[in-house]
């Protein structure tokens, strides 16, 4: 049997989810529960066009980005921890390349690009370290002749 619930917003910008409940963190981490309830995990919207957001595995973490653009924020708990930004090119035409996870030893991890446009990097999300930035990485680019 399908169930289907509607939740009733003025304003939704970004959609993420923390177990079953939709998290707008580009609103002051408006939550909206099953139930119908809704909860602020934040204290003040970002201020920003922001149109994406990710949420790490355990809620703890949030990145909120524009899509086609270049900014993102790195939240903690609905607070600014940092921002992140990724390179000009091609930006309006390929998403916000980004990713949360949990590494062996428990931390958490940011993937995305902070570099280069064509390398992917982990970035330990409370200190900033980047712990693959290696001085004998050198990532090419690949094209698809025709594909944009």
């Amino acid at each position: 049997m399908k169930r289907s619930i509607t939740i009733k917003t003025n304003d939704l910008q970004t959609i993420s989810w923390i177990g079953d409940k939709i998290v707008d963190w580009a609103s002051a981490g408006t939550i909206y529960s099953q139930d119908g309830t809704v909860g602020r995990l934040a204290h003040g919207h970002v201020g920003y066009r922001f149109d994406g957001a990710i949420t790490s595995p355990d809620g703890q973490y949030a990145l909120v980005y524009t899509r086609l653009e270049t900014k993102a924020l790195l939240l903690k708990h609905g607070e600014l921890l940092r921002e992140i930004d990724r390179s000009y090119y091609c930006a309006e035409v390929h998403e916000y390349p980004a990713a949360f996870i949990t590494g062996d030893n428990g931390r958490t991890y940011l993937i995305h690009c902070p570099k280069k446009y064509c390398r992917l990097d982990f970035e330990d999300v409370e200190t900033g370290e980047i712990i693959t930035d290696h001085a004998d990485r050198a990532p090419g680019d690949f094209f698809i002749p025709g594909w944009r």
